[in-house]
């Protein structure tokens, strides 16, 4: 198998519970604040970002807990009656159920996800990716930054980025890897997507599904 670039260790349920109290706690001092304005580079509002990411875990959620070999429904999408407030415990939420879900997950369980069919671990990093990078992309509209343990960015880009380039931190490595910022040397990477079946399977090449600018 090819040699992932960084070392880490597995992603765990706790890691998942760790990003969605930093999506919190980072975000929490913005609830007065105006959401409709865009999220960093995307073309969605700070607002329809924030859901998205509770949209996103649920789905992860489902697909697991059935061990789906397909795309299945999505079990929740958007709530317009929420407040911010409530989508903010709503990460919270969710991040604790999907922490249960792949908790009870046997080793063998695979499930569907379009970046490859992922096991319990895939289905966290993947969740952790979506959680920190959503709370970033919301940070920036706002001017806030986001500060990611290196322990916790470490074992994302572990998992679902093996080809993370080393010289910088572990989250720097993250968000370029999310075509989020450039690192000297290298610009941006132009595209966003990993690997989300289990580190064995990598087959030592980048692979990316989406181009910015996402459109809603």
């Amino acid at each position: 198998m090819p040699t992932p670039t960084w070392d880490g260790p597995s992603v765990s349920p706790d890691h998942v519970r760790r990003a969605a109290a930093i999506c919190h706690d980072t975000l929490a001092p913005a609830l007065e604040a105006d959401w409709s304005i865009p999220a960093g580079p995307l073309t969605w509002t700070c607002r329809e970002t924030l859901d998205h990411i509770t949209d996103a875990i649920a789905y992860y959620c489902g697909q697991l807990a059935m061990h789906a070999p397909s795309r299945r429904p999505s079990i929740r999408n958007g709530d317009p009656a929420a407040s911010v407030s409530d989508l903010l415990d709503s990460v919270v939420t969710s991040a604790g159920i999907l922490a249960a879900v792949a908790g009870a997950s046997q080793e063998r369980d695979r499930a569907y996800h379009r970046m490859g069919m992922a096991d319990a671990e895939g289905f966290l990093a993947m969740a952790c990716e979506e959680i920190l990078v959503h709370t970033w992309d919301i940070a920036q509209g706002f001017g806030f930054t986001v500060s990611v343990p290196d322990d916790l960015a470490q074992a994302v880009i572990h998992r679902i980025f093996p080809w993370a380039p080393t010289g910088c931190t572990p989250w720097e490595a993250q968000l370029w890897c999310s075509d989020r910022i450039e690192l000297p040397g290298t610009g941006k990477i132009g595209q966003w997507g990993w690997h989300g079946a289990p580190i064995a399977e990598w087959d030592g090449q980048m692979h990316a599904a989406i181009v910015f600018p996402v459109e809603v």
